[in-house]
């Protein structure tokens, strides 16, 4: 396993062409990020000479610190335990809580993007259990809230699917939901869900469960490109988890699209309001009650949606939801009728959000994680 990990490490290292880690010397700081190759590769080496961050760019008022680790797991950032090459640093790991919260490198963080998980379950094939997945984020979600400043808010993403067709590997488009679910259930049961955020970014791209990202947002099979980072953060959603301050100098507010779990954990039985999230599966023209939506699992007659954010954005009342493909996977695409039409177009992958009472099982909530995947042959976060 070892061996096998290194050879993949290695060949992140091309892909990435050198350590796009930052530090901001001590100083206060609004942000970090930890996590893989998709947490590191925020950070544009465009020009080499002067690292940019891509968050920092388009998030007026806030500093960032990148300690990502192109290739680690999130067993590693959990345990501490080197299971790959590029965790393996001169005095110990280097994918640890503890040496990126190391204060040389900022301090007083209030919030932090992780991504963890993909290397993990890809790097086993996919035949990886959804419980050891689980365990494996849950631990490193855990490890970090340890180390931060107390009430750190945690933004956990979604990933975009791949943008072609994986080599060498068992793994499916498909898989990306399954790993998905399987990092869902990690923050459900989280102890820590209260300050954990997330914000499903797989249509963003053009992607879904069966189709594959544009090449337009990607660097590689994986991996975005400087324009995919800019627009994901550029999310209305993700602006607003970070308190990015908009052309005025006020904080932004619009959640479309975010998932926030409650401050504090319910009791057995309890009913709480959810934010859902979706995209539309194919373009929506103006005027139409009718469309093809990725997912309509968790939708109900009388349910509101919400089409978009912006000066576009716009609701719609459903009146009937019927699954096009019955599936054992966590997304079930479907369309949905409204009972009043749209007025505007609606590109396809415009996320889709709205609300809905849950009820929580025993001490879990409804709050979900995205997590990133890699090639095993072609790649690696």
């Amino acid at each position: 396993m070892a061996m096998y990990a290194t050879s993949l490490v290695a060949f992140a290292a091309l892909l990435h062409c050198g350590d796009a880690s930052t530090s901001n010397n001590g100083a206060q700081t609004d942000i970090i990020i930890l996590g893989d190759s998709w947490a590191e590769g925020e950070t544009s080496l465009t020009k080499p000479e002067s690292p940019e961050s891509l968050l920092a760019k388009v998030c007026a008022g806030k500093t960032v610190v990148n300690r990502g680790v192109g290739g680690s797991t999130a067993l590693e950032w959990g345990t501490g335990e080197v299971d790959t090459a590029a965790c393996a640093g001169e005095s110990g790991t280097v994918c640890t809580a503890a040496s990126a919260f190391n204060p040389l490198h900022g301090k007083g963080y209030t919030h932090a993007w992780m991504s963890v998980g993909g290397n993990d379950f890809l790097g086993s094939d996919c035949s990886m259990t959804a419980e050891t997945l689980a365990n494996h984020v849950s631990t490193a979600v855990a490890a970090a809230v340890a180390e931060a400043p107390k009430g750190m808010k945690i933004l956990m993403t979604g990933y975009g699917s791949f943008s072609k067709a994986l080599e060498g590997s068992s793994c499916e488009i498909s898989s990306v939901v399954a790993l998905n679910t399987a990092i869902k259930d990690a923050c459900e049961t989280s102890p820590h869900r209260g300050q954990i955020t997330f914000v499903d970014v797989m249509a963003e791209f053009g992607g879904s469960a069966s189709t594959y990202s544009s090449k337009e947002w990607y660097a590689d099979t994986i991996h975005l490109n400087d324009a995919g980072y800019t627009k994901m953060f550029s999310l209305a959603s993700i602006q607003s988890f970070f308190e990015c301050l908009d052309s005025d100098g006020v904080t932004e507010t619009n959640t479309a699209g975010a998932t926030a779990a409650p401050t504090a954990a319910p009791t057995a039985g309890a009913t709480g309001i959810v934010l859902k999230a979706s995209a539309a599966t194919e373009k929506i023209e103006a005027n139409s009650k009718m469309f093809k939506m990725d997912d309509v699992s968790n939708v109900n007659v009388n349910d509101v949606l919400t089409f978009g954010a912006g000066p576009k954005a716009e609701k719609g009342t459903v009146k009937a939801v019927e699954k096009t493909r019955r599936s054992r996977r966590a997304a079930a695409p479907g369309i949905v009728t409204l009972k009043e039409p749209l007025k505007n177009e609606h590109a396809a992958g415009t996320a889709i959000s709205w609300t809905l009472a849950a009820v929580t099982k025993s001490s879990a909530v409804t709050t979900t994680v995205g997590v990133g995947i890699f090639a095993i042959v072609a790649a690696v976060f």
